[in-house]
């Protein structure tokens, strides 16, 4: 029988850079996932370089139905 393993784990939000943005839109946003080692590697207002996978997030509740999805990025 196993038992439960507990690891880092950090999600971080990500802005593009204000100076990018056209005049009249917001910025995009996208959620990234970091565990183990890469976690605690950046703070607010840092500017990165994230190489990962991008996949489909569960949704649960109301918001399941329909054809849209949430995403995410898994951190290399």
């Amino acid at each position: 029988m196993k038992s439960s393993k507990f690891i880092p784990y950090q999600e971080i939000k990500i802005q593009e850079p204000s100076d990018q943005v056209p005049i009249g839109h917001v910025p995009r946003t996208m959620k990234i996932i970091a565990k183990n080692h890469l976690t605690r590697l950046c703070s607010a207002g840092d500017i990165l370089t994230v190489t990962g996978i991008f996949l489909p997030s569960a949704m649960l509740g109301l918001r399941q139905k329909g054809l849209t999805q949430d995403t995410y990025l898994e951190a290399f």
